[in-house]
């Protein structure tokens, strides 16, 4: 009968349990500790080592293209291991056979499963080998090995090479048409026959599972002992009436010697052959040990059909587990789709956010212009007090002078009529200039103003064509914190009714509107779309 090539591909692994360490397996009963020297370890490679191995170079010329500290990564694998969409090491469970046709002490398979490790990485360029151990101190199982990988893929974004098991399963070939049929699942038939191709060559007669429903179940010891107790108890349970009626029987005792020297005994002249005749209650008591042993030869002939019934049964059930998980690893690849497209729409974001940066960088260029134009009217001011105290200061002078002579009044009032026309002028000019300087103070006010109240539609919640979603918490809370520095700018520059219109309003200014009309009316010149 051709033995069975079972596959079991999964996320959990253990490396104390691989290499036997004590703190480990020490309260495992089903390992023998003294078998332990049969097992083999053909690869074994700390985590934290294989990744430093696999991704340092990688880390390294990532973080070196990065202008901001806070996008470096410190440690790749931490980063995998926070990740719930990843895991930072998988494993494949590889068996031949069971318990009752291999056991754990086959060579051949062995030898099997080591060419199957030694074969990996020619089979699977971008599954990283990482740990191979064959365990054989396991009496109640079968010779098996666990294979402990690392999926490496080559990405496009971010790391050139990146921890991703769907990425690295395409590159070799595989991919997923729908649920039942997925790269995994491809991947593991493909496993499957290597293995039944190098036990063909070893002429161990082997098969492999052609799909679900078609494996045999894999168990884990904990699962197997929970099932085989639950088993013996419902047998038990079964077949307690069929106990209680044997117990009459089981207490029935014949003595041997006793039922001979009691019996009639008589040999034949002719076929020397001695019978013994018995009374009938000594008949009664051996026909009742003897259908008591009948009744027990039956009753142990159904509890064996009885158990293999059940050792079926939960097989099936095991195998619905199977299905189970290679349905949640199709649930997995099509979370990794969505991740996709949330990693693109967050490079859309992070390109908007770029934009209000800039446009936060030119509002306090703004802000620091008007500042120095208040600056300079106030210079302009003290200036003028200046030169008004001086003209007073010439005019007492002046009307000292005019009483002493008259001619050098007269010359010093025209003088002062000149410096006067002169000051004229210049306070003329800087009325024109402070003039100018407070219309771009009300143009910069205005600007910031009705910027803010297009802020206020896009956070508006009630709906409208330019308001944010819900889900844009990032985008909202930005433009939140742009629209409070406008409102509180236009509040420390004394233009509260401007900044408590600014905070309160949900409007576009003609002037947004107009430049958006223009820019539609443009776009639709050249054959395009409604944004």
């Amino acid at each position: 009968m051709s033995k069975t090539i079972s596959v079991h591909n999964g996320s959990a692994w253990s490396r104390g349990h691989n290499i036997r360490d004590e703190r480990y397996i020490k309260n495992m009963d089903n390992i023998d500790s003294t078998l332990s020297c049969n097992n083999v370890i053909i690869k074994d490679e700390p985590v934290r080592k294989a990744y430093e191995r696999i991704f340092g170079e990688a880390v390294k010329q990532y973080n070196d293209k990065q202008k901001r500290s806070d996008r470096c990564i410190d440690d790749y694998y931490n980063k995998i291991v926070e990740d719930k969409r990843k895991h930072p090491v998988y494993e494949l469970i590889v068996q031949i056979g069971d318990h009752n046709d291999t056991g754990h002490q086959a060579e051949k398979e062995k030898q099997a499963l080591l060419t199957f490790a030694q074969q990996w990485e020619q089979r699977n360029p971008n599954l990283q080998l990482i740990g191979a151990y064959i365990h054989c101190d396991e009496p109640n199982g079968t010779v098996h090995m666990h294979c402990d990988y690392i999926p490496v893929a080559e990405c496009n974004r971010g790391m050139a090479i990146q921890n991703s098991y769907d990425r690295a399963l395409q590159q070799q070939g595989f991919t997923s048409t729908n649920v039942h049929k997925t790269a995994q699942v491809a991947w593991e038939k493909r496993e499957r026959e290597a293995l039944n191709d190098i036990c063909n060559a070893l002429e161990i007669d082997a098969q492999h599972s052609q799909g679900i429903g078609d494996s045999r179940p894999t168990l884990s010891p904990k699962e197997y002992g929970r099932a085989r107790d639950e088993m013996r108890k419902q047998i038990e349970k079964e077949f307690e009436p069929y106990i209680e009626q044997c117990r009459q029987y089981q207490d029935v005792e014949v003595n041997h010697n006793e039922l001979l020297k009691n019996a009639q005994k008589k040999t034949s002249a002719f076929s020397k052959k001695t019978t013994y005749t018995f009374s009938e209650e000594e008949y009664r008591k051996v026909s009742k040990q003897i259908y008591s042993a009948l009744i027990l030869q039956n009753q142990k002939k159904e509890l064996d059909d009885r158990e293999k019934r059940l050792e079926t049964m939960i097989e099936e059930r095991s195998e619905r587990v199977h299905q189970l998980e290679r349905e949640q690893i199709a649930r997995e690849n099509e979370l990794n789709s969505k991740e996709l497209q949330l990693i693109r729409r967050a490079d859309e974001l992070e390109e908007e956010r770029k934009k209000l940066e800039k446009l936060k960088d030119e509002s306090k260029k703004e802000y620091q212009r008007n500042k120095n134009a208040v600056e300079l009217l106030n210079a302009a001011e003290n200036e003028n007090k200046k030169l008004n105290e001086q003209l007073s200061a010439v005019k007492l002078e002046n009307k000292a002078i005019s009483q002493i002579r008259l001619e050098e009044y007269d010359a010093m009032t025209q003088l002062a009529r000149d410096v006067r026309n002169e000051n004229r002028e210049i306070i003329k000019n800087l009325e024109k200039e402070i003039s100018s300087l407070k219309s771009k103070l009300s143009l910069a006010v205005n600007f910031i103003k009705n910027a803010c109240k297009s802020m206020n539609m896009m956070l508006d919640k009630r709906g409208n064509e330019y308001a944010l979603s819900q889900n844009d918490s990032e985008q909202r809370t930005l433009l939140e914190t742009v629209k409070e520095i406008g409102v509180s700018l236009l509040e420390s520059m004394g233009f509260k009714k401007a900044g408590n219109e600014a905070n309160s309003k949900a409007e576009l200014s003609e002037e947004i509107e107009d430049a958006i009309e223009e820019k539609e009316s443009k776009y639709h010149s050249r054959g395009g779309m409604h944004l």
